[in-house]
């Protein structure tokens, strides 16, 4: 003999409270689940556009450096030429430029500003034109 401990209308009641009772807690689970996987991912994507943005920031650095390199060397190569140079502005590519300003004061001062998109970088060197012998005193980066 089966002793029943609820009577038989009220067991059935009992066994669907217990079920929408999984079923909710799956249901949050579930929920906390999808919110931790889309933070997740919301998380690596900003920290994968922004790696992608510095290194495209680093590029355009390197290129503004180069520029303003060709610009000294360019000045150079012009002040052997005439000795009475004083600078001008080469468009490299449509993003690129370089603007090269020389005076001379004893020595020929070059300064060399390199531009790649929002970047620029500038370089001054100094030179010694005696003997028809050009020489470079110094050659730095200027912050």
């Amino acid at each position: 003999m089966t002793l029943l401990i609820f009577p038989p209308h009220l067991a059935f009641v009992k066994n669907n409270k217990i079920s929408s009772i999984k079923k909710a807690q799956t249901l949050i689970t579930l929920l906390i689940f999808i919110m931790v996987a889309i933070t997740i991912a919301t998380t690596s994507v900003s920290i994968i556009i922004s790696n992608a943005q510095n290194t495209a920031g680093t590029g355009q650095s390197i290129e503004a450096y180069y520029a303003a390199e060709a610009g000294i060397e360019n000045a150079a190569l012009q002040l052997l030429r005439n000795t009475e140079y004083v600078g001008e502005i080469i468009q490299i590519s449509s993003y690129v430029s370089t603007e090269i300003n020389v005076s001379h004061n004893g020595y020929y001062i070059i300064t060399s500003k390199g531009k790649s998109g929002v970047y620029t970088r500038v370089i001054q060197a100094k030179l010694d034109y005696t003997d028809n012998v050009l020489t470079i005193i110094s050659w730095q980066e200027l912050f």
